[in-house]
């Protein structure tokens, strides 16, 4: 199949693909037919891994090779400011986290961007691996820009920003729950059960004795989360776990995707589980 003049893919392999992988093979094949591509914006944040929340992109960002941008045959070129510091990963060059971030923050969705940055600064709890940026290099970087168009934007979504964020799930979870207008939830939230055992609960409502699992059914079934035991044994570990939570006094709820992007789901689920609105529900998607 045809992906642009000049660069092709197998059918049968681009049709297996993620929509995410599918959009990366689409920026591979724009940057394969230029001259030092340097990708840029939301092209460079999926590049880098970062999760994509929101409709796939319709074009390809670049960096120009100018000062000043254009878009032409599926491609944007983003002006350049003079101070991009460019990377290279698997192949292909990109600007740096910070500057890409920045980018997005400036021109996508505010969900889109608050998942990419929650992602980029996860602090891992177990020490596995160190954040990509911290928030003082993103600030630095947005600071450096000033003034500049959507600086207001970038600013919003910075200060919502979290390290405590394990996915975009969490993320998505997080901003419905703050559109619905429920009070604000401890992330990474410890219960101590009854045997002395410690566990964590994506979010905490301690004042309302309930906490939240932004989860569904992926752990169960998703082959990115491999596990030795059975489908059954999956669903009867996580029943007893939630028992055990119960018996100090909590209530937990469990939630899918769908719920949280649908956000009236969501509402029943956490209304049902006893926490209150507490202020005039909002849009900030």
């Amino acid at each position: 199949m045809r992906l642009r003049r000049g660069v092709y893919a197998s059918v049968e392999e681009y049709r297996g693909l993620s929509r995410e992988d599918k959009y990366l093979t689409r920026v591979a094949g724009a940057a394969s037919i230029r001259n030092d591509p340097v990708l840029a914006g939301l092209s460079a944040a999926v590049w880098l891994g970062l999760p994509l929340v929101g409709s796939v992109p319709q074009y390809v960002y670049l960096l120009s090779p100018a000062n000043n941008g254009r878009k032409r045959n599926g491609v944007i070129e983003l002006p350049r400011r003079g101070r991009e510091t460019v990377i290279e990963l698997d192949g292909l060059r990109t600007t740096s986290i910070a500057d890409t971030l920045i980018e997005v923050c400036r021109t996508v969705p505010f969900v889109t961007a608050l998942a990419m940055i929650d992602a980029a600064l996860l602090v891992d709890r177990f020490g596995k691996e160190p954040p990509l940026v911290s928030f003082d290099e993103l600030m630095a970087a947005h600071q450096e820009r000033m003034p500049y168009r959507g600086s207001v934007r970038v600013r919003g979504v910075l200060v919502a920003a979290t390290t405590a964020a394990e996915s975009a799930f969490e993320t998505l979870s997080r901003v419905t729950i703050d559109e619905l207008g429920f009070p604000e939830p401890e992330l990474q939230f410890e219960i101590v059960l009854n045997d002395g055992k410690t566990v964590y609960s994506d979010f905490g409502w301690p004042d309302y004795r309930a906490v939240g699992e932004a989860d569904g059914w992926g752990k169960y079934i998703d082959p990115k989360h491999p596990s030795s035991a059975t489908l059954e044994e999956r669903v009867r570990a996580e029943k007893r776990r939630d028992n055990a939570i119960r018996r100090t006094g909590l209530t937990p709820a469990h939630w899918e995707w769908s719920d949280a992007w649908d956000r009236e789901p969501l509402r029943r689920i956490l209304l049902d589980a006893g926490l209150p609105i507490v202020r005039r529900p909002r849009t900030i998607r």
